[in-house]
């Protein structure tokens, strides 16, 4: 089947651009649009285009929606998001404006997800315009809150029930093939203070899955404000980690500046809560939180002294801590794990319980999304690695398990399949200056096109 590619690629710019700057993160939210003004605009603008392209279309009540070509019982789903996280600083360019510099496209959600989600349009109706029968329903299902949630797809399964198999191009290419089980726990208990140093407060962390780049500390010393000062930047400069330290009467105040990193990948960064507590402990603090936090969590990334180590072929657990709290004598600890198949959450549950269980915590398993594995030496993701390669010649890059998750973990036999290219790794997804080189979208497009034929015609679920 010959195509025309760049046939689309002025119009799918110009469409891209326009989803850009509509802004579409978390907001208040408003008739038929749960997740903000801005969602709710995005979503009737693509399925408003959608159905000038020739889709049937249908809005999920301002959740999520889909654009349906073809016929038959079986249903291939593309899911895409719409949503993006939030701007942040640092722009040399307007983030919602989607402007071109050199050939590429700037604008928060160019690559994650809104560029995607628009080569997926696209691909579909080059597909339709040179005549391709459609043997299964293809719903392209657009949601609108995955960067905070996914109560998008939750509300799409509610109502219109599984898909039969499909992908999700918001991972990385080739194919990924599995994503491992990712849960959140929080270990919270009353603590103790003793002696004439003691800790007042710490305020380290937002989010589950995020190293914490930065914590503050308050202690109160009715001893030797100097003395402990001198003792504590010794202590810090060994560990060879940023800090401020500042000091009023009997106050101290410290900032520990570590290096962040996302929680699925937390021995990249560094935990400036831990690298604090390890210090104080150090130090000779007199507080029991400091104590057993040092004493079970330390600078690990791994659970080892937690008793929750895991180990498989695709790699080790990842334990990172993203918030600790400390006020009035009470603590808090939020810990965001990534599971290896031959563990699940209660085992890592129960191991940290028993681990604790003298230190008067509690610890609570608060999220559990269980992660899924294909074989990836199977039909469908063989299917998706010949259309890869046969566009972009790349023999060598294979197959991966992660530890992220997307929206496959939702959907029945789907995977992630792009878009991001091994050999074009600039897109600054979720930083400052997020961009997609122009001619990476007509890759994606002859990409999807050839996987979409081959999945079509080639793979079949019962």
């Amino acid at each position: 089947m010959k195509i025309n590619y760049q046939k689309y690629h002025e119009e799918m710019v110009k469409e891209l651009q326009k989803i850009i700057q509509i802004k579409t993160v978390l907001d208040t939210p408003v008739e038929n649009g749960p997740f903000g003004l801005g969602n709710k605009q995005c979503l009737e603008y693509v399925l408003h285009l959608c159905q000038r392209l020739g889709f049937k279309t249908k809005n999920l009540d301002g959740y999520c929606g889909y654009a349906e070509v073809g016929e038959g019982k079986e249903i291939f789903g593309i899911i895409v998001h719409l949503d993006v996280v939030p701007e942040g600083e640092g722009w040399d360019y307007p983030p919602y404006e989607g402007r071109i510099v050199n050939d590429r496209m700037y604008g928060r959600g160019t690559w994650d997800d809104k560029g995607p989600a628009m080569v997926s349009i696209y691909a579909i109706k080059a597909l339709m315009d040179a005549g391709f029968k459609f043997n299964k329903r293809v719903r392209i299902i657009f949601g609108c809150n995955e960067e905070t949630g996914s109560l998008c797809v939750e509300h799409y399964i509610k109502t219109e029930g599984q898909i039969t198999y499909g992908y999700t191009p918001d991972a990385d290419f080739p194919v990924i093939y599995g994503e491992k089980t990712i849960n959140n726990l929080t270990i919270q208990g009353k603590e103790s203070n003793q002696g004439d140093l003691q800790l007042v407060s710490i305020h380290a962390g937002e989010a589950f899955n995020a190293v914490i780049s930065k914590a503050n500390f308050v202690l109160k010393d009715l001893n030797n404000v100097n003395a402990t000062i001198e003792q504590l930047k010794k202590i810090l400069q060994e560990l060879d980690i940023e800090y401020i330290i500042d000091s009023h009467d009997t106050t101290i105040l410290l900032t520990v500046i570590g290096k962040a990193a996302h929680g699925s990948l937390p021995m990249l960064g560094k935990n400036a809560a831990s690298y604090g507590i390890f210090a104080l402990n150090k130090l000779g603090i007199n507080n029991s939180f400091i104590q057993w936090y040092a004493k079970y969590i330390a600078l690990e990334y791994n659970g080892k002294s937690l008793n929750c180590y895991a180990q498989d072929e695709y790699g080790d657990i990842a334990v990172n801590v993203g918030i600790v709290k400390y006020e009035k004598d009470q603590s808090f600890v939020g810990m965001n794990c990534r599971l290896p198949f031959n563990t699940d959450s209660n085992k890592v549950l129960n191991a940290m319980k028993e681990t604790l269980k003298d230190e008067n915590v509690s610890v609570k398993l608060e999220y559990d999304s269980k992660g899924f594995l294909m074989d990836k030496n199977g039909p469908m993701i063989q299917a998706m690695m010949k259309a890869y390669q046969q566009v972009t010649k790349d023999y060598e890059t294979q197959p991966m398990c992660i530890a992220g998750g997307t929206y496959a973990r939702h959907f029945h036999n789907c995977v992630g399949f792009g878009a991001s290219l091994p050999f074009s790794p600039e897109e600054n997804i979720h930083s400052a200056n997020e961009r997609i080189q122009l001619k990476n979208l007509d890759i994606l497009l002859e990409i999807y096109v050839e996987a979409i034929q081959k999945l079509l015609n080639e793979v079949h679920f019962e």
